[in-house]
């Protein structure tokens, strides 16, 4: 449903309230959350409907392995993988026994997993795969290594 209402965005730069019933507010139902995502409610609330169906799709499929796909799909992998990684809310009550020396907290009072420096990111390379070089030489060289990864 999540990849229909994307498609159907795509296709027009618009939804119809009709589609997001079908589709993002039939989720919403069917895990009890009440509010609905409507056109009116985007422009009253100053939104971006390709981030909100993004941002849905993000939620609902949260750890099942569909994320690195979306962000290679939606081309923001380069601003979204430049992110800290972060962990959970530090509340010193709840972490009885741990060192709160020894960990690295961001403004918010949130884990940071691992610090956004470490990540790297090159878009001219990392959107594509690299091709296998077995494939490469059973293809009478016909195929030809992406750029970035030669």
């Amino acid at each position: 449903m999540l990849i229909y209402a994307e498609a159907k965005f795509e296709l027009t730069e618009s939804i119809s309230d009709a589609d997001l019933n079908l589709t993002v507010n039939a989720l919403r139902t069917r895990a009890g959350f009440a509010p609905r995502l409507t056109n009116a409610f985007v422009v009253a609330n100053n939104l971006d409907m390709r981030e909100e169906i993004r941002r849905e799709r993000t939620v609902e499929l949260a750890l099942e392995g569909f994320r690195y796909g979306d962000l290679i799909r939606w081309k923001t992998a380069e601003v979204v993988m430049a992110k800290p990684i972060l962990g959970g809310k530090y509340i010193a009550s709840e972490w009885v026994g741990t060192n709160a020396s020894a960990l690295v907290l961001n403004a918010d009072g949130v884990l940071v997993v691992e610090d956004a420096t470490k990540r790297k990111w090159n878009p001219a390379r990392d959107y594509l795969y690299p091709v296998p070089l077995n494939e490469i030489a059973l293809s009478d060289n016909n195929v030809t290594q992406n750029k970035g990864w030669l």
